[in-house]
């Protein structure tokens, strides 16, 4: 036999219902039902039943063991789920200490490579002195050459030019510097 009990209780959320309906299937359990509310009709009445205390004594127990058992399925999961996060911190331990050494290996292998580019950009610093100093050299003897021609041109032999030290000297005193020092 089917008992249902309603439970009322006002409901500050809109959301929930104000009363609620369980459905019990325990026949001991409808007795005791059925007899309390025997009882709150008539509070003098008197209640004397041992086989109903006896069933109500064996449901205690049977609730006490089934709460037991959930304490242990409880203790159970619980000691799973921090195995679970101790399992998840060493993962990410582990992942982090991979991460940090691809990185280690991708900024060695960037510092190799601007090595490679400072030693680049130095040989072709080097070259570009050269090449300027070859084109100074260049126009350097151009210059002088130039000069020389205009100077025979102008001038004749009046004047010689010392490439060497880029300078322009009348003969004359060139004979005579000559002269001092033989």
């Amino acid at each position: 036999e089917n008992s249902t009990v309603m439970y009322q209780k006002s409901s500050p959320y809109r959301n929930l219902p104000k009363s609620l309906t369980f459905s019990i299937s325990n026949p001991p359990l409808n007795n005791l039902i059925a007899l309390l509310d025997d009882k709150a009709k008539d509070v003098s009445k008197e209640i004397h039943n041992t086989e109903l205390s006896d069933s109500i004594l064996k449901l205690y127990q049977t609730l006490q063991n089934n709460i037991e058992n959930n304490e242990k399925k409880i203790t159970k999961i619980n000691a799973t789920y921090s195995k679970i996060n101790e399992e998840k911190l060493k993962l990410n331990r582990q992942l982090c200490i991979a991460k940090k050494y691809d990185l280690f290996d991708a900024i060695k292998s960037l510092l190799d490579e601007y090595n490679d580019y400072k030693e680049k950009i130095s040989v072709l610093a080097n070259h570009i002195r050269d090449e300027k100093s070859k084109i100074r050299k260049d126009r350097k003897t151009a210059v002088a050459n130039d000069l020389k021609t205009y100077l025979q041109y102008f001038f004749g032999n009046k004047y010689t030019f010392d490439e060497k030290h880029f300078q322009l000297y009348l003969k004359a005193l060139i004979l005579m510097m000559k002269l001092k020092t033989f």
